[in-house]
């Protein structure tokens, strides 16, 4: 009910890279946008996206079929979730575009931003 009762203009969750705060990035992102189709409103859902590991990495473990339906999943949300990515290095723009997780309409176009550098 606490996304009905607020009027935010914009949100900053952790990057979908982070599958340990994914529940919490999922949850929240979707609350704000069905609130948003309810409402008749747009909020502006950011995140700061730093991982540069090997995407595959992050699903170590996990047969290739269930690695594919996570990052498929993940990748779905992210492009229906967040409207801006920035990326803090060149090596987080590659691990994302590997990935498939930079959103597509995502208004930065997953161009890096450096530090001290402002938009």
């Amino acid at each position: 009910m606490w996304a009905f009762k607020r009027r935010w203009n914009v949100v900053q969750l952790p990057e979908p890279l982070w599958l340990r705060a994914l529940p919490l990035t999922l949850s929240v992102g979707l609350a704000v946008r069905v609130s948003d189709l309810v409402c008749r409103r747009k909020t502006r859902i950011v995140t700061y996206a730093m991982e540069n590991n090997d995407p595959l990495g992050a699903v170590a473990g996990y047969s290739g079929r269930v690695a594919g339906v996570a990052f498929g999943f993940v990748r779905h949300l992210s492009g229906w979730i967040f409207d801006r990515v920035a990326l803090a290095s060149r090596g987080a723009s590659d691990c994302y575009v590997a990935s498939g997780c930079c959103p597509s309409r995502a208004e930065s176009n997953c161009s890096t931003i450096s530090p001290g550098m402002s938009r």
